[in-house]
């Protein structure tokens, strides 16, 4: 079946709050909010993340601005910096693994 990761229950945040955020991290990036949509869209998306979390005792590691610097970041090295996206995708994902072990998150503690 299908597994989510994502936030705490307790740790949400806006749609419209996250896009802002991108925007002040991507330089020259340009989205707006149609005040007037055709069709809804929710305002504030949720995963149920309890599944990951009773059978792999997995919780977030970044926090929202974390998680926002690493993709922005990542797309960012993508689009415009032209990097070997393999190798600058393998050196965020040590970086999370790293912050995650430092954050005593306990499926890091698992040993291989």
């Amino acid at each position: 079946g299908a597994w989510n990761f994502g936030p705490s229950e307790n740790d949400t945040q806006t749609v419209s709050w996250i896009l802002n955020k991108f925007a002040e991290k991507i330089p020259n990036a340009i989205w707006q909010i149609d005040q007037n949509p055709q069709v809804h869209e929710a305002s504030l998306l949720k995963l149920n993340c309890d599944k990951a979390l009773f059978h792999l005792k997995w919780e977030s590691t970044l926090h929202y601005e974390e998680t926002i610097s690493f993709v922005s970041k990542w797309y960012y090295a993508f689009y415009k910096e032209k990097v070997n996206i393999y190798d600058f995708t393998q050196l965020q994902i040590d970086n999370y693994e790293k912050l995650a072990f430092e954050r005593n998150k306990k499926w890091t503690l698992i040993q291989k």
